[in-house]
């Protein structure tokens, strides 16, 4: 904007975010840049499933809220927090998991499967893994330690 009257240019300010360098938000623009937030109704305890009961939801600056966080409740029902969350906590990425399908120390099935054939043997799982994770297992019958891919409850395959 200009102030011709007093020969100065006044530039708009500008802020850097990480969608790049925008004009520092007006009043107005920051009613109308909001963002709903999930947030806990209550403290959340850790490796508990997430129910539609323990989240509500906030308007909240979009610039001022880190990246990661979730927008809707339907992406965090049924994930587990990794530590306890108090109450009115904007819920990010980084504070939830995937519930563990497998814990530490159960025993499990391993699978390997090819072209043609299937092998299957017992294990003990030496770390906690949600599906798809990727856990070490100490094969009963050899000992031999070895990295699998958690499939279901109890088991996991090794891919090659």
């Amino acid at each position: 904007m200009r102030d011709i009257s007093k020969g100065t240019i006044l530039l708009p300010a500008m802020v850097e975010n990480s969608l790049g360098l925008l004009p520092l938000a007006s009043k107005d623009m920051i009613i109308k840049d909001m963002i709903n937030v999930v947030i806990t109704r209550e403290t959340l305890k850790p490796d508990r499933k997430i129910t539609a009961s323990d989240l509500d939801s906030k308007q909240v600056k979009r610039y001022s809220t880190a990246m990661g966080y979730y927008t809707q409740a339907d992406e965090v029902i049924d994930l587990v927090p990794k530590r306890f969350i108090t109450k009115g906590t904007i819920l990010r990425h980084a504070l939830l998991k995937k519930p563990d399908l497998i814990k530490k120390g159960a025993h499990v099935t391993i699978t390997v499967t090819r072209q043609g054939f299937f092998i299957s043997n017992e294990g003990i799982a030496l770390e906690p893994g949600g599906l798809n994770d990727k856990i070490q297992i100490k094969v009963t019958n050899s000992g031999k330690i070895i990295t699998g891919i958690v499939d279901a409850v109890g088991k996991v395959k090794i891919i090659k």
